[in-house]
């Protein structure tokens, strides 16, 4: 029986265990050893090692200080930044400082995962979106609402960059694009046309918080309270919305556009449930879904049930029961990085894709109503015992 070693190995069965490697592990450790093996190794490892790369706070400034930009960098094909609350400008300067040098770069995720004690400054965002290079087709950025638009710039004594212009710019050439900011109109228009987005596969506006709290647009300087505000994000985004799947030819006829808000209810009325409205703008239908507070404690944080459109009732944090109203546009993959689900979808398919070797993470809260009732029998409300 004829054997063979390691390192007759066939350029593409190598690829293939490395690829399976990443499949398998949680972290980046057994990539790192296979850099080690020899020269062959190290070149079938770098492009699955540094392809998809998830940032935190505690790790953007070490990585672009360290990184070989000459040989490394243009094998980067995502980045993924979340970031916890705090002040997050010097993290976006570092990248905007690495991000022109991705040439290969197709995609790239900005997220703020909790509540920052500062807003985040749109002349940051504007340096983070004009510095993605032109490669990069796919888009998302969520700030939870906490960025701000701080209009006069005292040292340069001028209006401060308009990110919606920004944006409006990058558009045409986006394929996948998720955004929760305060944005306006001018995104999707300028004062005489709405803009021509003709590679578009799917956009979604998030216009809530994951915790019932409308959004306001650009023109909303301060960062609370959001009740009663005059510039509402929705109805904004809603009309401009409706105008650019108006305009002949401006989106691919099968390009899905899609914008989620909830509602507001009465707390103390159990009769109410408040619920996301998921509006389809190339359908012309909307999804109302409902979802109630059931219970919270330190040792039970699944305490929201929703009800999806097909019936099915789960229970989770906001966060989880907020992506699956969205539906399953953006998934998070195993080691942290955000990417479009389509993308995962062809490398599951085995089409050509840069999410070769990606997995997508679990849900660690998510469960199904029956599960949830069975492990907290003291904890159920009284929809479930008038049942």
């Amino acid at each position: 029986m004829a054997t063979c070693t390691f390192a007759d190995l066939p350029n593409d069965v190598l690829i293939m265990i490395i690829t399976q490697l990443k499949t398998i592990s949680d972290t980046t450790h057994d990539l790192s050893s296979c850099l080690k093996v020899n020269r062959r190794w190290r070149d079938a490892t770098i492009p699955l090692l540094y392809g998809n790369i998830a940032f935190t706070r505690d790790n953007v400034s070490r990585f672009c200080d360290n990184l070989n930009v000459e040989r490394y960098a243009t094998c980067i094909r995502s980045i993924t930044v979340k970031l916890e609350p705090g002040s997050v400008e010097a993290e976006i300067w570092y990248l905007a400082r690495l991000l022109p040098q991705c040439t290969n770069l197709r995609s790239f995720s900005f997220c703020l995962r909790k509540e920052p004690r500062i807003a985040v400054p749109h002349l940051a965002l504007v340096q983070l979106v004009e510095a993605k290079p032109l490669s990069c087709t796919n888009l998302e950025l969520d700030t939870l609402g906490y960025d701000i638009r701080t209009g006069y710039d005292l040292q340069s004594k001028k209006d401060t960059p308009h990110l919606c212009t920004s944006l409006r710019a990058i558009l045409p050439r986006m394929e996948h694009v998720r955004l929760r900011l305060r944005i306006c109109a001018a995104v999707f228009s300028d004062d005489t046309r709405s803009v021509q987005l003709p590679k578009l596969k799917t956009l979604i506006v998030v216009c809530s918080c994951p915790y019932r709290q409308e959004l306001p647009t650009c023109h909303i300087t301060y960062l609370k309270p959001y009740y009663g505000i005059k510039f509402k994000l929705w109805p904004s985004i809603a009309a401009s919305l409706t105008s650019l799947l108006a305009t002949p030819l401006a989106v691919p006829a099968d390009a899905r556009v899609l914008a989620l808000t909830d509602t507001n209810f009465a707390y103390n009325d159990l009769s109410l449930w408040p619920a996301y409205v998921l509006a389809n703008f190339g359908a012309k239908k909307s999804d109302v879904i409902p979802f109630r507070h059931i219970w919270e404690t330190g040792s039970t944080p699944e305490s929201y049930v929703i009800c999806l459109p097909h019936g099915t009732e789960m229970m989770g944090d906001p966060m989880d029961l907020e992506a699956l109203a969205e539906g399953p546009l953006w998934c998070e993959v195993r080691g942290g990085a955000r990417l479009p689900a389509a993308v995962l979808a062809d490398a599951r398919a085995e089409r050509p894709s840069f999410a070769q070797g990606c997995i997508e993470a679990g849900t660690r809260h998510l469960k199904t109503s029956a599960e949830w009732r069975i492990e907290n029998p003291e904890h159920l409300m009284s929809t479930w015992h008038n049942e």
